[in-house]
C-alpha cells in the first residue's frame, strides 16, 4: 500500500518536473525528482511503522521536507531555465538551514546546560533529615543476596528441570518489593501458597534459548523467583493461581511475539525507557514500558506515562504517572537517573563553567544502587565534588515511581573506599571481596552493607562499614555476626551516646522464662516481653552458659519496634562472675 503510494507520487514529481517540448533536455531532471519524491515519500510512510519508529527524530524528518521539495523545485527551475523561479527556491533552503542549525544546537550540553541542569528536581537535606526520612533497619529486613548469588540460585533450579533447561534459559533478574497472597504450583509438582509482605524478591522470566527453541514451543513455561532476604529461597514457578504460566511476549522471542515489536503496532511513534519485568499483587508477570518524549530537540528526555503489557495474554494497558499501579516499583531507569544527576551536578552554573572554572560542580561516585525502606523504592547514589578521591559530600536517593530526589549532606567516605576498607579484614582466615554496597540506616548512622566472597566467587559473609567513620567496620560469616560487631564498633566509636530516633537506649531486669543456644548467639525469652526474642552474643558475659530458666538478670538494648533485640549488656543476678 505505502510502495504504491510512493510510486504514485514519485510519479506525479516526474511529470511536473520534464517539459514536453523540450522532453529530451528534462527526462533527465524528470527522473531524478521522481525517484527522489518516491523514495522520500516512501521512507516517511515506513518510519512511521511498527518497530521502525523515528519519533524521537522527528526533528530530521520536518527538516528533511522543506529540503527535498527545495531540491525539487531546483529541478523544476532548472528544468525550466527560468532564473527567477530558481532564486525564489533558495528561500526555504535557507529557512531549513537555519532551523536545522538551530534544532542541532538546542540539542547539545552549550545550547541546553540550563534545561539539563533542571530535569532533576532536588531536595536538599540536613544530616539529621536522613533519620527521619530513612527507617532504622535489622539484619533480617536488608536484602542478603546479591545479584550475582540469585542469578546462581535461578540457574541452579532450572538446572534441577532437565526438560525446561534444555529448551529455556535466564537472562536476567529485577529486583522488586513483594505484597500479596497467591497460590502456586512448582516446577517438581509441590503445590504452595506463597505470602509476601514488604518483601524483596528477584524475578528472573524463562527466556528461549534460541530461535529453533522459540519456533518450536512460542512460550516459556514460568518464571523462577528469589528471595533477596533470605539465603537460598527460591521457587520456580509455573502455575499461579490453579493457571498454567505461559510466557510469549519476550525479549528473545521473535517477529510478532518480541515484545517490542508487539508493542509497536499501538505506539510506533514513541521512545521506550528500559523495560522491566515485575509481578502483580497475585503473582502474574508484566512488563514495565515507561514512555518518553524529548522537551528540549534531541535531548532532555522525560517519562510521560507508562505502559503495561501482559506477557501471557498480550494485552496492553496505558497509565498517566499518578494512576500506575502501586506494586509497580520501578518507573524511571537506572541510566536516566544517572544521567539526570551527572546533568545536575556538572552544569551547577553553566556549560562554560564544567569546562573551564568549574565551582561547584559535583558528580556522581560510581554505581548506583536499587534500595528501600518501608516499601518505597529509590536509587541510591553518592555524590562528592569534582576531582574528589574516596570522599563523598553526601548521597542522593531518586525515588524510582516519582523521579524527585533528595540530597542528603553527609560527608564521609564513598563506596569504593568502604570496599577497601572491608577487604583489610578476614572472614575465617580467608581474604574477602565485597561485592556491591548498599545504604542503610544502622542505629541512626549511614551505613554501607555488603555481601562478601571469597577470590573463588564463593560465599564468605557480611559487612557493615561507616559513612562517617573510616575505621568503624564489622564483618561475620552471618549478618547477625557482622551487625553485631558493627554496633560494637560503632558504639565505641560515638561513646555509648546514642542519636535522636526511634531507637533508645533501655536498661530492665527480667525473669527466664526460655533459654537455648546456638552457634555464637543465648536465645532468651523473658516473662515480662513474651513476644519478643533476645538475642545475646557469647562475649558479653561469662554468665551466660551459667544461666538457666528462672533466673534474675538485669540487660541492657536499643528498644524499638522490632521483636527480635539484641541484649548489649547482661548480668545473672543468681551469679557473680562479671
Amino acid at each position: 500500500m505505502y510502495l504504491l503510494i510512493s510510486l504514485l507520487l514519485g510519479a506525479i514529481a516526474f511529470v511536473c518536473t520534464v517539459s514536453w517540448k523540450e522532453f529530451g533536455d528534462t527526462v533527465v531532471y524528470g527522473i531524478i525528482s521522481g525517484v527522489l519524491t518516491w523514495a522520500f515519500s516512501w521512507w516517511c510512510l515506513w518510519s512511521n511503522q511498527p518497530v521502525i519508529s523515528i519519533a524521537y527524530g522527528v526533528w530530521i524528518k520536518y527538516m528533511l521536507i522543506p529540503a527535498i521539495f527545495t531540491i525539487i523545485l531546483k529541478i523544476i527551475a532548472c528544468a525550466q531555465g527560468d532564473a527567477d523561479f530558481l532564486l525564489l527556491t533558495l528561500a526555504p533552503c535557507i529557512v531549513m538551514l537555519l532551523g536545522l542549525i538551530y534544532c542541532l544546537f538546542s540539542s547539545t550540553a552549550i545550547g541546553a546546560s540550563r534545561d539539563m541542569q533542571r530535569m532533576l528536581d532536588v531536595t536538599e537535606m540536613s544530616d539529621s533529615a536522613y533519620c527521619r526520612d530513612m527507617a532504622q533497619i535489622q539484619p533480617e529486613s536488608m536484602i542478603l543476596v546479591d545479584e550475582e548469588l540469585a542469578l546462581k540460585y535461578a540457574q541452579a533450579a532450572l538446572e534441577q528441570d532437565p526438560a525446561t533447561g534444555s529448551i529455556c534459559e535466564i537472562r536476567g533478574l529485577s529486583i522488586q518489593n513483594l505484597n500479596g497472597t497467591f497460590n502456586v504450583r512448582l516446577a517438581d509438582g509441590q503445590d504452595k501458597t506463597l505470602t509476601f509482605h514488604n518483601e524483596q524478591v528477584y524475578v528472573a522470566p524463562l527466556e528461549h534459548r534460541d530461535y529453533f527453541k522459540w519456533k518450536n514451543n512460542r512460550y516459556t513455561p514460568g518464571y523462577i523467583l528469589v528471595s533477596a532476604m533470605k539465603q537460598n529461597v527460591v521457587y520456580f514457578v509455573t502455575k499461579v493461581n490453579g493457571d498454567d504460566l505461559q510466557l510469549r511476549y519476550l525479549e528473545s522471542a521473535y517477529f510478532a511475539d518480541y515484545w517490542e515489536r508487539y508493542v509497536r503496532y499501538r505506539y510506533s511513534k514513541v521512545k521506550f525507557a528500559d523495560s522491566n519485568i515485575e509481578l502483580d499483587d497475585n503473582g502474574r508477570p508484566f512488563m514495565i514500558i515507561p514512555i518518553m518524549e524529548n522537551t528540549k530537540a534531541y535531548t532532555c528526555p522525560e517519562i510521560t506515562r507508562v505502559v503495561i503489557l501482559d506477557i501471557q495474554t498480550g494485552a496492553t494497558k496505558e497509565y498517566s504517572l499518578q494512576d500506575v499501579p502501586a506494586w509497580v516499583d520501578r518507573i524511571y531507569p537506572s541510566y536516566i537517573v544517572e544521567e539526570r544527576i551527572s546533568w545536575w551536578g556538572l552544569y551547577q552554573r553553566g556549560w562554560w563553567n564544567a569546562q573551564f572554572a568549574q565551582i561547584g560542580v559535583k558528580s556522581q561516585t560510581p554505581g548506583i544502587e536499587q534500595v528501600y525502606t518501608d516499601g518505597d523504592c529509590y536509587w541510591y547514589t553518592g555524590i562528592q565534588s569534582a576531582g574528589a578521591d574516596d570522599g563523598t559530600s553526601g548521597f542522593m536517593l531518586t525515588n524510582t515511581r516519582t523521579g524527585n530526589s533528595k540530597l542528603y549532606q553527609i560527608s564521609g567516605v564513598n563506596e569504593e573506599a568502604s570496599r577497601q576498607k572491608i577487604r583489610n579484614y578476614k572472614i575465617d582466615a580467608a581474604n574477602i571481596y565485597p561485592s556491591r554496597v548498599l545504604m542503610y540506616n544502622i542505629k541512626n548512622e549511614p551505613t554501607y552493607f555488603a555481601t562478601c566472597k571469597a577470590e573463588s566467587g564463593e560465599f564468605m559473609g557480611y559487612a557493615f562499614a561507616s559513612v562517617k567513620y573510616r575505621d568503624v567496620c564489622g564483618v561475620g560469616r552471618t549478618v547477625n555476626e557482622a551487625y553485631e560487631a558493627y554496633c560494637r564498633a560503632l558504639r565505641s566509636s560515638r561513646n555509648d551516646i546514642n542519636l535522636d530516633g526511634q531507637v533508645v537506649k533501655d536498661e530492665r531486669t527480667f525473669t527466664v522464662s526460655d533459654i537455648t543456644k546456638e552457634g555464637d548467639n543465648y536465645y532468651f525469652l523473658f516473662n515480662e516481653e513474651p513476644e519478643k526474642e533476645f538475642r545475646c552474643p557469647v562475649d558479653i558475659s561469662i554468665e551466660l552458659k551459667w544461666t538457666r530458666i528462672g533466673d534474675i538478670v538485669s540487660v541492657s538494648y536499643d528498644a524499638g519496634d522490632s521483636n527480635q533485640i539484641i541484649l548489649e549488656s547482661f548480668d545473672n543476678k543468681r551469679i557473680a562472675l562479671n
